[in-house]
């Protein structure tokens, strides 16, 4: 984690420098499948995309059910990851 959202990290139960240089899998380990997806190999140099609901309880012992997006910005070839940008809604009251 490089850059937080000062909402997501409320959303999270977590102060934002508690968050800054973790492994998002660390603090959200139901995110590997679709972190996965989104850094499947795409030749054509688009960003990839995905999506997906987790279930996540904060340290507090809140559950929230979230809407994970993921970017992930690769070079032409694919080899390269050049970054990813993650987004989250608590969709809880939805369900």
């Amino acid at each position: 984690v490089t850059l937080v959202n000062a909402a997501a990290a409320t959303m999270l139960g977590h102060e934002t420098a508690n968050l800054e240089g973790k492994s998002i899998i660390s603090i959200l380990p139901q995110i590997e499948g679709l972190l996965n997806q989104a850094h499947a190999p795409d030749k054509s140099g688009a960003k990839n995309l995905s999506q997906g609901e987790i279930p996540y309880t904060t340290p507090d012992n809140i559950r929230r059910t979230l809407l994970v997006r993921i970017a992930v910005d690769q070079t032409e070839t694919g080899d390269d990851l050049r970054g990813a940008v993650l987004t989250f809604e608590d969709i809880t009251e939805l369900q």
